[in-house]
């Protein structure tokens, strides 16, 4: 292994800087499922400070699709039974699960289910002890004979959930926007067969949902009663009640086509919706709306071009709240030759916060990158996760963004894991203890699991540490190793001190002093240190403890 040469810097983080720099120096990912088969499509909930995790997927260890689930606690480990426990394995598929917290640290799931020859839509409660609460094997949602498709679902703020689909008449009528809440104890609360959004020609597809303070909820979907498709928006109270026009609000009624709308909340009782847009027939572009919890769109009539007009397709956005009733949005963008990750920020007023092309997360990553996820963070930006199309193997990679637009991991991002084999279809949730947890598909073991990793907002702090002070430069708060590979550093008074360092999620990677020491100044070799634990090149974070006093810097890994 080649020696790090005159390769470490440390430097304390400034104090508005809260935010950890991605880089994995060791695998230190955890399995959810391990299970022979495919098990792929993770979703999850995070549950109250500390606790960590529900997580779902579609698992075909059975030799048929079914739905299994498994707790990933704060501690950074699996705790229900190994690979899971079983939420329905009836006969037949069961499909794209979606999932919901409840009110006691359980989940609501949600799936689609053909034990009786036509696709529905059933669910199942499970607690924080991994038992399920209603029938075995989940309750039916709809009554009607039509075929149930793609489930999404929020917590109702009581226990219960409210869930909606597409329902698809056996007939030629069109297909609807169909939603149903469940309570606490697994009854079905609104009308039979659920409350069709509306009833006109054309179709209605992809539903996306946002619970209300009232026990309600927001619903956006496709909508083509026009002929091409437009996005329209409903709310519904505990009830079950319409409670903006019968028909729906139009979000985007632009030309050409608009598509697969998602929403936040603006913290205000309202929402910000994106989507994809066709409006000027050449290429894909974003919009977006604001629109008030009375059913008022707030913006531009149509909404707002979020990536500038850039030239090619930009496509398939998502998005998170930004703390301060805007949204920061990430998208798959065609603008160069291969697919890349941009990202934008949009205030409560509608106006673009970044470049008005918005800001590239993943800058000289070779391949397509595509797929991404988004996660606010506790502290302001957000954490962007995607596929990164590599030879041979796809990795998911990850990238901190300021709430200011700036960068903070490496320009290409971190992987989230060593790749060995192709890692797919991530998702980020945050962990109710500011951090997140990113969960994905992994085929290390050839056939595809689910692994995890916690990754914590680490916060660091700038203040003097009582005991150990930098040798260099203390007033810009700088340290440098010098020219020979060595951190210089000062004990003003007697004790144990500990010197280590830490990757980002904040597990220690190497030791570089643990030994009482006098009063005076040292010297550690940290260059050799770094080199013989096998360190990559990236950001970590150095940790000096003495006495009881706790302080960390950052430091960069260069060869």
């Amino acid at each position: 292994m080649k020696k790090f040469k005159r390769s470490v810097q440390l430097s304390a983080l400034l104090a508005q800087l809260c935010f950890p720099l991605l880089s994995m120096a060791s695998d230190s990912s955890r399995p959810i499922c391990e299970n022979e088969k495919v098990q792929s499509k993770p979703v999850a909930v995070g549950l109250s400070a500390g606790s960590g995790a529900i997580i779902a997927w579609e698992d075909n260890r059975n030799g048929n699709g079914d739905v299994y689930a498994q707790l990933l606690c704060g501690c950074d480990s699996a705790s229900w039974e190994k690979n899971g426990i079983p939420i329905s394995i009836a006969s037949g598929e069961q499909r794209h699960p979606a999932i919901a917290k409840d009110t006691s640290d359980g989940a609501i799931i949600a799936w689609e289910d053909g034990r009786n020859g036509v696709t529905k839509i059933f669910a199942q409660k499970v607690d924080r002890h991994g038992i399920v609460q209603w029938a075995a094997d989940g309750l039916a949602l709809g009554d009607s004979t039509s075929e149930q498709r793609n489930p999404v679902i929020v917590a109702d703020g009581s226990g219960g959930a409210i869930i909606a689909w597409e329902d698809r008449p056996n007939t030629s009528d069109s297909a609807n926007i169909v939603a149903q809440r469940i309570s606490n104890a697994g009854a079905m609360d609104w009308s039979p067969g659920g409350v069709p959004l509306r009833r006109q020609k054309g179709n209605q597809s992809d539903p996306h949902l946002l619970s209300l303070s009232d026990g309600g909820v927001m619903v956006v979907w496709q909508d083509q009663r026009s002929g091409e498709d437009d996005i329209y928006a409903q709310a519904l109270d505990s009830t079950g009640k319409l409670k903006w026009d019968s028909n729906g609000v139009a979000i985007s009624t632009a030309t050409s086509k608009q598509s697969r709308p998602r929403l936040v909340g603006d913290g205000s009782g309202g929402a910000i919706v994106v989507w994809n847009d066709l409006r000027n027939n050449i290429d894909v572009d974003i919009f977006a709306q604001r629109i008030d919890g009375n059913g008022q769109v707030k913006w531009h009539a149509d909404g707002v071009v979020v990536n500038g007009n850039q030239e090619k397709d930009q496509f398939d956005p998502v998005l998170d709240g930004d703390g301060q009733g805007g949204a920061i949005i990430a998208w798959t963008d065609k603008r160069t030759a291969a697919t890349q990750i941009f990202a934008q920020r949009v205030n409560g007023a509608g106006n673009i916060q970044w470049a008005s092309t918005g800001v590239q997360v993943g800058v000289g990553v070779a391949g397509d990158q595509s797929d991404p996820q988004i996660v606010k963070l506790y502290r302001g930006g957000a954490s962007i996760a995607w596929v990164a199309q590599g030879n041979p193997v796809s990795s998911v990679l990850t990238q901190i963004i300021s709430a200011d637009g700036s960068v903070l991991s490496l320009p290409g991002g971190m992987a989230i894991s060593p790749t060995v084999k192709d890692q797919l279809n991530p998702f980020l949730v945050t962990d109710g203890n500011e951090g997140y947890i990113a969960l994905w598909q992994d085929f290390r073991n050839s056939n595809s699991d689910i692994f995890s990793e916690i990754i914590a907002e680490i916060p660091v702090g700038i203040r003097r540490i009582p005991g150990i002070v930098s040798s260099a430069n203390s007033q810009s708060r700088r340290i440098f190793v010098d020219a020979f590979g060595r951190l210089n550093y000062a004990v003003e008074s007697a004790g144990k001190v500990k010197i280590e360092i830490l990757d980002p999620f904040g597990h220690s990677v190497a030791t570089l002093v643990d030994a009482f020491q006098f009063s005076g100044n040292y010297s550690v070799p940290v260059t050799d240190a770094l080199a013989g634990n096998g360190l990559r090149p990236g950001i970590y974070l150095c940790r000096f403890l003495k006495s009881g006093y706790a302080g960390t810097n950052e430091i960069f890994v260069t060869r």
